[in-house]
């Protein structure tokens, strides 16, 4: 599936250093450690900077699967 969003209700509170990043998941409670490549994707998602066609990539596919996972991300 080509287009995601960020689960409502997420505010992607986070914390970076050294290249890593410590984030928040309102829903569930717990936090996450994520590189800057997974934090960058949820950031621009959340500000409508990606579109279905930038999300197609296959090479996104693991870290998008991955950050449905944690439930930070769903299909729109």
């Amino acid at each position: 599936m080509a287009a995601w969003r960020i689960v409502p209700g997420q505010a992607l509170q986070h914390r970076c250093w050294d290249g890593t990043a410590v984030l928040y998941n309102d829903l569930s409670g717990a936090t996450h450690q994520l590189d800057e490549a997974a934090l960058a994707l949820l950031l621009d998602l959340r500000d409508g900077l990606l579109g279905a066609g930038d999300l197609a990539d296959p090479a996104l596919l693991p870290l998008l699967d991955s950050l449905r996972q944690l439930d930070l991300i769903e299909p729109a």
